[in-house]
């Protein structure tokens, strides 16, 4: 007789596959842009140099003026122009692995409003 696997056993099973790597495109909705952090893929961004792992992020309503992928507020909170909307940034993993709340990391690597994320279309032109 095989083993049945229980509720918590399938939930941990889910939970150690490999997530797909996907880099924001920060031209696209906010909501769009918020819903990439949902377990089954793991959103990926480059600003100042860094190549960093957003895990935990949510859409917000204030349109700005403001080009795409631009940080817009960097005080107790992050918040990035999307296309449509802003993306508040709450936990992000760096490139040696360490998890970070946002702010934290962005306070540490002096990254402030009108720094800009690297856009999909210009990293696409610089590996090129």
């Amino acid at each position: 007789m095989e083993p049945v696997l229980s509720a918590p056993s399938l939930e941990l099973h889910k939970r150690q596959r490999p997530l797909q790597a996907v880099l924001v495109d920060w031209v696209r909705p906010a909501d769009q842009i918020a819903a990439l952090a949902d377990g089954q893929t793991l959103p990926c961004a480059n600003i100042n140099g860094q190549s960093i792992q957003l895990l935990d992020m949510r859409a917000g309503g204030i349109r700005s003026a403001y080009a795409a992928g631009t940080v817009i507020r960097c005080d107790q909170e992050v918040w990035v122009q999307a296309g449509c909307g802003h993306v508040v940034l709450q936990r992000l993993r760096d490139s040696q692995g360490h998890e970070w709340n946002a702010h934290s990391y962005f306070a540490r690597q002096g990254i402030a409003a009108g720094h800009c994320f690297d856009l999909v279309a210009s990293v696409a032109t610089q590996a090129a």
